[in-house]
């Protein structure tokens, strides 16, 4: 783990001793009772959801004890902490259903259920043209100029792809999402990404553990060619983290308290990579903690949407 987190653990490691010492430790046992975490990285307030919010998720935003919790914990006792509370009402107030970190028995199946449970949702295939969203991701990568390209990376946004149209008009695909989100959700676009052999941690930043600093966010990617194995520098998401609220959203220097080591990540959370066919990928909660794999004296490219 990174100094600035372990000085953040400490910190909120003697701030929850105070707590249970003082006159609030009635408020942390009530609710731990109903299945609340402090956790070292965020809350967790997914168990208490399902518990004393069955028939109706969104109102936990409003329950007095958790907003007393949220305040000490994640607001650190700052009051007007706009993004704190931005963050908090967007993500739980919208939920339909409870949810909750994936226990283990039956793999979730379907777009809504594995996002719920895990965080991600892998697929086989978007049932897309791919000869033709081949050529038309190659020939955007080789003849155009705008875009972002370094050691590590090409990066073309916004490119004409009308092979994409299928995919944007998949009502399965918009069910799953809308029920995940609780409402309707808004597509901001697509880029075309090219991850270079020469791309190491220095270089490209998404090598290292993070969650995105925006709450309840989904990516979709689209593999242009198989990714099968680390070799192929497939994102690894760790599961069941999209729960967290964290302790940190900022950005700027505070942004480090939202990158982990591969260490700390390994030895706690169960990691899974993102593996996929050609014309198959996954879609994925970016509050998740997620990285791409890293993959040393690599000498293949990964090229995704």
């Amino acid at each position: 783990m990174r100094l600035a987190y372990r000085h953040q653990k400490k910190r909120k490691e003697n701030l929850i001793a105070e707590l249970e010492k003082g006159p609030r430790g009635s408020l942390l046992a009530s609710l731990a009772g109903d299945g609340f975490q402090v956790g070292e990285v965020g809350l967790d307030f997914s168990l208490l959801q399902s518990r004393r919010f069955d028939t109706a998720p969104g109102g936990m935003v409003n329950d007095s004890e958790v907003r007393q919790a949220l305040h000490l914990l994640a607001s650190h006792g700052r009051h007007n902490d706009f993004l704190t509370e931005l963050i908090f009402r967007s993500d739980w107030s919208t939920r339909r259903e409870p949810v909750c970190s994936f226990q283990g028995g039956s793999y979730p199946s379907g777009i809504s259920s594995s996002l719920k449970h895990l965080g991600y949702a892998k697929i086989d295939d978007w049932g897309l043209d791919m000869a033709s969203l081949q050529r038309e991701a190659s020939a955007a990568l080789e003849g155009d100029p705008r875009g972002e390209e370094n050691e590590a990376l090409r990066l073309l946004k916004h490119v004409p792809l009308p092979s994409l149209g299928p995919l944007l008009h998949n009502a399965s695909v918009a069910q799953g999402i809308e029920r995940y989100f609780g409402g309707k959700a808004r597509y901001d676009g697509h880029v075309v990404l090219q991850l270079k052999p020469a791309a190491t941690e220095s270089t490209y930043k998404s090598f290292q553990w993070h969650h995105d600093r925006c709450g309840r966010r989904l990516k979709l990617w689209i593999y242009l060619h198989e990714v099968n194995g680390l070799e192929h520098h497939p994102t690894l998401v760790a599961r069941s983290t999209h729960l967290n609220f964290y302790y940190s959203y900022q950005s700027g220097d505070m942004g480090q308290l939202a990158r982990f080591s591969g260490a700390y990540i390994n030895c706690t959370y169960t990691v899974d990579a993102m593996t996929a066919p050609a014309g198959g990928g996954f879609l994925f909660d970016t509050n998740a903690l997620h990285s791409a794999a890293e993959f040393p004296k690599n000498n293949i490219a990964r090229t995704a949407i």
